[in-house]
């Protein structure tokens, strides 16, 4: 069992490795009277008995909350659903939010849990690799706003701890597994170049605890140094300002990861284009996409996403900043007037 200290404030450990460490979790719940454990339609059948019976024996009443899987759950109808279970339950400020699930779980439970009473604890158990190596870490939570835009509603809430099992990730499907090797290779190229070439020649090292930690780390390490996105945080959001818009765009038939996979194309070809990317970096970023199975067109043209990331929370005033690779492991925020975005793209960069 690994453990990663993340420094923000509160701080708290990230704990990687195999099974669930009903000792360190068990610690993890000391002092609270109550446990409401959410999880989503998919993966309560599989751990939610499981982790139920590890908060059972610390003695703590413990409830749950499933909310049907996916991307269309995520809104503020599920919010108010689970708050609702919260009253019910019998929530109080000395009781805990746990999150057992991929991001979405995390992103909900965590929102809820930083209004309910205005504020109590969550604990996150990521089930998925996107969320081990991204969502799970450094305290942003919410929920996408209907017809408007993705993460527009939340807060940033830290977790008191972060459990991931890795056992987990021997359920994933397929279209799981991409999602979380967009993020993670998304990761790489922020600030591990030899752990995405590693990845790029062995994709099946994309799931591993080494490569949970070396990602958990890179973002640990940005998340402490600007936890409210105020600057070097936004370098996370490489690929996303494009992914968020071909998701709307799908209405959320396209998965997070793919989209992001799809955005970083985007981005680095616009960025060579411009002289911003080597020509190295960017056929190097494009086949290695393309050899772990991740897609790198999307199916809409710039002119249709353009007008979905107008709406982007990533936008200030009349500028959205995006995040562009200059080298395998180094990238740059560009700061752009939302006006040039689609020339800086490109008309025919899909």
């Amino acid at each position: 069992m690994r453990k990663l200290l993340i420094k923000t404030a509160p701080e708290y450990e990230m704990h990687i490795g195999g099974g669930w460490p009903s000792e360190e979790l068990s610690k993890a719940l000391a002092g609270f009277t109550e446990v409401l454990v959410v999880s989503d339609s998919r993966v309560a059948p599989l751990y939610l008995a499981d982790v139920e019976a590890v908060c059972q024996a610390s003695g703590i009443p413990v409830g749950h909350y499933v909310f049907p899987a996916g991307e269309s759950s995520k809104h503020l109808d599920t919010i108010r659903a689970m708050l609702m279970k919260c009253a019910e339950f019998g929530l109080t400020r000395s009781g805990v939010v746990v999150a057992l699930g991929g991001g979405v779980t995390g992103d909900m439970a965590g929102f809820a849990s930083a209004i309910w009473l205005r504020g109590v604890p969550f604990i996150q158990l990521p089930t998925t690799l996107l969320a081990m190596v991204d969502s799970s870490i450094g305290g942003k939570t919410g929920v996408d706003l209907v017809g408007c835009g993705k993460n527009l509603v939340g807060a940033f809430h830290q977790p008191k701890a972060v459990f991931a099992n890795i056992d987990t990730l021997a359920t994933l499907d397929e279209a799981y597994r991409l999602d979380g090797l967009a993020e993670v290779l998304k990761t790489c190229l922020l600030g591990d170049a030899e752990l995405f070439q590693a990845i790029v020649a062995s994709p099946e090292l994309g799931c591993t605890e080494e490569t949970v930690a070396r990602c958990a780390g890179i973002k640990a390490e940005i998340v402490e140094r600007d936890p409210t996105e105020r600057g070097e945080r936004k370098l996370l959001n490489l690929g996303h300002t494009a992914g968020h818009a071909i998701e709307l765009a799908s209405e959320f038939r396209i998965s997070h990861g793919l989209a992001v996979a799809m955005g970083i194309a985007m981005v680095v070809r616009a960025g060579a284009a411009k002289g911003m990317t080597s020509l190295q970096a960017r056929n190097a970023i494009l086949d290695g996409l393309e050899a772990v199975s991740l897609p790198i067109v999307s199916p809409y043209p710039v002119r249709e996403l353009v007008s979905a990331m107008r709406g982007d929370k990533k936008r200030s005033g009349t500028n959205i900043s995006l995040v562009v690779p200059e080298e395998l492991g180094h990238c740059r925020i560009l700061s752009l007037p939302i006006d040039e975005l689609q020339d800086f793209y490109g008309a025919d960069n899909v």
